[in-house]
């Protein structure tokens, strides 16, 4: 048996899930939903020949001195089909599945099951973190169709190997290199100087739990088309467009900054034979970025932009690094970040429609993922939430309306200083001022008043 060092982004979830122990933070759980009725058996034997055929789906995990995997070749898990009524029947069964952890023990990484209703079939999968990303399941749905047609057409061929050991390789030769200096340069260079804490919202301590929810959000008709005009006019993606107007809304909440910092993940695939490999590659990186509130919305992109470039010339270099850089020079504790903000808008080109479940954790207070996959023509926001920050799910549909309000504010004008972008909706003012007339309400605590209060005083 030849046993191998974890890489950078699998060390992340090790500690991770060593932490927060009994946990299912580090799942990460998707469904593939066929939109007709195919032959279970057959989809059957396609999953187990993507597992024969992608040896990081197949690494399993043991602790001595440290931690190491290595790849079994022992006979995989039976892979059930199972039969549901509904898919709301489906989806309460994903739900529950999702948060049922896969722990850290010796066995299999994962739990996958065909599944059928009376309309539909599809697969359901929950990967550790350790052997799977985001991008593993848009390849494994690419595969498991491919290997499916050539079941189906009894061609007798297979879908092509691919091996995580070659990124585990690759990841050393980095550590060996020049390319690992001059990250290494890069990024203690950006935190010469001691970044400021970008809070979403005040709270007195790190929180105790990691337990979270989930709001679905999916964006108007009417901002959807302003947003692809938009973007269609300005040098801006629409993922920078997003960021953009939470780095507004963080500003405003967080008037002291002169910076502001959010998490954001990075492919980390380096070449186009490292995008068919599947396993953990994908890492959390920091996008810092210098505010003042007489730029425009423009300049801020502009800047955004910049960042991300730089960040992803520099993506290989571990945060845990930057992290233990910053706490040795500055005597810097916790994160860096309190939002994590996830732009994901890759394509299957099976025509199946991939959903996503949450397992119930967030290691940061507020992770926006923002989707737009598969053949949907609108932006969903889904957003987990810490219930020991937010205790109320009021709070942050209002930060998703704010942030709704700031986009619809930038796409009619670019140019608009951030001064001059309202933060508050017109509807959640006048709600707050019928509140304060009521002396029987109780007004949430974080709501920015003094925004409020200004907000009306301007008219």
């Amino acid at each position: 048996m030849e046993y191998f060092h974890l890489t950078t982004p699998q060390k992340n979830i090790w500690n991770l899930q060593k932490y927060y122990e009994d946990t299912a933070i580090g799942n990460i759980c998707g469904a593939i939903v066929y939109k007709e009725k195919r032959n279970s058996r057959l989809l059957q034997r396609a999953v187990c020949q993507l597992l024969k055929q992608q040896s990081g789906l197949r690494l399993q995990f043991c602790e001595a001195a440290e931690p190491k995997q290595y790849v079994s070749d022992e006979q995989m898990e039976d892979i059930p089909i199972l039969t549901f009524s509904t898919m709301e029947d489906f989806d309460r069964y994903a739900e529950e599945t999702a948060r049922v952890p896969i722990g850290l023990g010796v066995g299999a990484m994962y739990r996958i099951i065909v599944f059928r209703t009376e309309k539909e079939s599809g697969i359901l999968a929950v990967f550790s973190h350790l052997v799977s990303d985001a991008w593993t399941f848009s390849l494994m749905a690419n595969q498991v169709d491919e290997a499916y047609q050539k079941l189906l057409e009894e061609t007798g061929e297979t879908i092509a190997e691919a091996d995580y050991r070659e990124y585990i390789q690759s990841e050393a030769d980095y550590f060996c290199s020049n390319r690992y200096l001059k990250d290494k340069c890069y990024w203690e260079e950006k935190y010469m100087v001691r970044p400021e804490t970008s809070q979403i919202k005040l709270y007195p301590a790190q929180p105790a739990s990691i337990t979270a929810k989930r709001i679905t959000r999916v964006l108007p008709a009417t901002l959807e088309a302003k947003i692809n005009t938009f973007c269609q006019t300005h040098p801006v993606t629409e993922a920078v467009l997003f960021e953009t107007a939470l780095m507004i809304y963080l500003s405003r909440i967080n008037q002291e900054n002169q910076t502001l910092t959010i998490g954001v993940p990075v492919l980390n695939r380096c070449n186009a034979r490292e995008k068919c490999i599947a396993g953990m590659f994908i890492s959390t990186m920091p996008l810092t970025v210098t505010i003042t509130e007489d730029m425009s919305a423009a300049q801020l992109a502009a800047q955004i932009t910049k960042g991300h470039m730089e960040m992803f010339r520099h993506q290989k270099y571990p945060y845990a690094d930057i992290l233990k850089f910053l706490r040795e020079k500055h005597d810097f504790s916790g994160n860096l970040y309190d939002v994590m903000v996830s732009y994901q808008n890759a394509r299957n080109n099976t025509g199946a429609e991939t959903k996503w479940y949450s397992n119930g954790c967030s290691e940061v207070p507020f992770v926006l993922h923002i989707d737009k996959r598969d053949e949907h023509d609108r932006h969903t926001f889904n957003v987990d939430y810490q219930t020991a920050v937010f205790q109320e799910e009021a709070e942050v549909q209002y930060i998703i309306d704010r942030l709704l309000h700031i986009l619809e504010q930038i796409t009619e004008s670019a140019e608009k200083c951030i001064k001059d972008i309202s933060i508050v909706p017109k509807q959640e003012l006048e709600k707050v001022i019928n509140d304060f007339n009521d002396t029987h309400v109780d007004y949430p605590r974080d709501k920015c008043v003094h925004e409020l209060f200004a907000e009306q005083a301007a008219g």
